[in-house]
């Protein structure tokens, strides 16, 4: 316990200290479309308004970007750690399992490309599905869902270099999903709104994210994962 809170105190200390900005700056690499902000506010409030009783048999867990989601769910349906990774979830399988959900969404990877290893990407990857396999192993039935990572500002990656490879974590994530046979949700079409989402720091985001996550995450209620 003691090496995890080590880990998890350090990988959350260095993305905080380099995500200590403002938000100046367009997302990496996403489109922006011509939606009007009263556009976006409408799709958030529906978002908020299903969120409830849609996910009455999900989890969500992950880091902090996991811990707004309780404005929306109930509280014991999330497991959020600042600084949380692939590694150090796996710990948390007994949570999820105590619920036995029908699906589980899942928020990682921001932390894991920060972790001082040789190669950051392969070992939250082989981390990743060990998770997976704990989490099937404790709820056999279960619908497991893997979220992509999500945007920083332009700003962020000028004074964090390192977090230019979302992309191609994204795109080992997406593979490690295929291999593993569980749904692999993209929310990059989020940020093709034109909208400011981010908070100052540039990394983590406002309310107006959530409901719009979360209805990104309802489109995937009717996909199966099972082996």
């Amino acid at each position: 316990m003691k090496k995890k809170m080590g880990f998890i105190l350090l990988s959350g200390a260095m993305a905080c200290s380099i995500s200590a900005c403002n938000n100046s700056g367009g997302e990496n690499g996403n489109s922006v479309s011509t939606d009007t902000p009263q556009s976006v506010t409408q799709e958030t409030d529906e978002g908020a308004n299903s969120a409830p009783s849609a996910f009455a048999s999900s989890m969500f867990a992950g880091d902090s970007f996991v811990e707004k989601i309780a404005k929306w769910v109930d509280k014991s349906q999330t497991i959020a750690n600042a600084g949380a990774t692939a590694q150090f979830a796996i710990e948390d399988v007994d949570q999820i399992a105590a619920k036995q959900p029908h699906h589980v969404f899942i928020m990682l990877g921001s932390n894991d490309r920060l972790m001082p290893v040789d190669d950051p990407i392969a070992n939250s990857m082989n981390h990743y599905a060990k998770l997976i396999e704990e989490i099937r192993k404790s709820v056999p039935k279960v619908n497991i869902h893997v979220l992509s990572v999500t945007p920083v500002t332009d700003k962020v990656i000028k004074e964090e270099p390192r977090y230019k490879q979302i992309p191609d974590y994204n795109r080992s994530l997406k593979q490690m999903a295929d291999n593993e046979t569980v749904d692999y949700i993209d929310l990059s079409s989020i940020f093709q709104t034109g909208s400011d989402l981010h908070v100052e720091d540039g990394v983590h985001f406002k309310d107006e994210f959530y409901p719009l996550f979360l209805k990104k995450a309802e489109s995937h209620l009717n996909m199966t994962s099972h082996e």
